[in-house]
């Protein structure tokens, strides 16, 4: 929403270091259509606002599969569920393996990220 992009904007003017922004819908495709029909409602506003900002990466969950890409310039990564991973497919399936979560390890001058498999992909 407008407030939400307005309080984005505040937080990203009060600090000049990089920054990750997590948000809960991914900021761009991830190639799976009924779940990129979800986009952001606010996308042109919120991707003009982090391509001008030190913004190192967006990362989001919703999808509940891992995903990276980019928006605006920045790197966007999506993150496995640790309940039911959705599919890649056209249709809602739900698969009940690959339970994950990615982790990030942050440096002052980089940051790297894994994925981490609880229970087998199918």
């Amino acid at each position: 929403t407008d407030p939400q992009v307005d309080w984005l904007r505040v937080q990203l003017e009060s600090e000049p270091m990089p920054t990750l922004v997590f948000l809960h819908h991914p900021p761009g495709p991830i190639g799976v259509e009924w779940l990129d029909a979800m986009s952001l409602r606010q996308h042109p506003e919120f991707v003009k606002l982090i391509a001008q900002h030190n913004v190192h990466a967006l990362v989001a969950g919703h999808v509940h599969q891992a995903a990276e890409g980019q928006v605006a310039g920045t790197a966007f990564y999506t993150t496995p569920s640790t309940c039911m991973q959705f599919g890649s497919g056209p249709d809602r399936e739900f698969l009940t393996a690959g339970y994950g979560y990615r982790t990030f390890d942050l440096t002052a001058n980089s940051m790297s990220t894994a994925i981490t498999r609880v229970t087998p992909l199918p």
